[in-house]
């Protein structure tokens, strides 16, 4: 098995695990279903490797938001403007159908703050009190560090 970039798991209402994934050399998201109790064996019992609708080069670095009734929504990063990394939302529904949107609001927010560069990795962190995002943003171009 290649190794996964960038994964993200969540259980799914059916007792089984939704793993998604930017599956590389492609830069896309790729989202499977497995219902054993072993997340990462066996064969995938759906497979969806989504197609790139707001980039032509790169969407991808997923993180499951929810999985509820066959609907797994998720959110992820593509190359926009000026060829830097933004935001996207995307829902799978029944493995089958795929719609990706450009998500500006954390973009608006971070930008706000200084972020001029790649807006990239983002994750939903649950806590007692809140659900905070962690996002990874650049304040000027080619400032990994930054």
């Amino acid at each position: 098995m290649r190794p996964l970039f960038r994964p993200a798991l969540a259980t799914d209402d059916t007792s089984g695990y939704v793993l998604a994934y930017e599956k590389d050399p492609d830069n896309r998201v790729a989202v499977r279903l497995r219902r054993s109790g072993r997340p990462l064996s066996g064969k995938a019992a759906h497979a969806f490797d989504a197609p790139r609708t707001l980039a032509r080069r790169t969407e991808g670095t997923a993180d499951i938001t929810s999985v509820h009734d066959g609907t797994v929504e998720l959110t992820g990063h593509h190359r926009a403007r000026r060829d830097t990394d933004r935001e996207l939302r995307a829902t799978l529904k029944d493995f089958t159908t795929w719609y990706a949107t450009s998500d500006r609001r954390p973009d608006r927010v971070l930008e706000s703050w200084g972020a001029r560069d790649d807006i990239g990795d983002r994750r939903l962190l649950e806590l007692a009190i809140a659900r905070p995002f962690v996002t990874e943003s650049q304040q000027c171009c080619g400032g990994v560090g930054s």
